[in-house]
């Protein structure tokens, strides 16, 4: 357990200010690349369908094991993957915050109190 003060607190409010600025910039590339890699996963089932030769329910199924289609939907689902986390991680920097501010407030007042009511 460490031990707060007032210069404490401000260093670790300033970290983890630091952390979501790199955090929101993390977010942001995963989702640029998410939205990416959705369109090369599109493209790519829409040439596998329109190549196979046959009735429609066939050409979909067809279409879904094709290695390119498959290989791009692995990487769609990765970068999914990816920007949930730093959606996640973000929030939970969020929340870090809120709680180090309400300790910040709590040792403020109790420097505020330090040595009153002593005789």
């Amino acid at each position: 357990m460490s031990e707060y003060n007032p210069v404490s607190v401000e260093q670790d409010i300033l970290a983890t200010v630091n952390d979501i600025s790199a955090g929101i910039i993390t977010a942001r590339d995963s989702h640029e690349k998410k939205l990416e890699t959705e369109r090369a996963y599109k493209r790519a089932y829409a040439r596998a369908f329109m190549a196979h030769k046959g009735p429609q329910t066939e050409k979909k199924v067809a279409a879904n094991i094709v290695d390119e289609v498959m290989t791009a939907e692995d990487e769609r689902d990765a970068w999914a993957v990816a920007y949930e986390y730093a959606k996640d991680n973000n929030r939970a920097l969020s929340s870090k915050l809120d709680a180090i501010r309400s300790v910040g407030a709590s040792v403020r007042q109790a420097y505020a109190n330090a040595g009153r009511g002593e005789w």
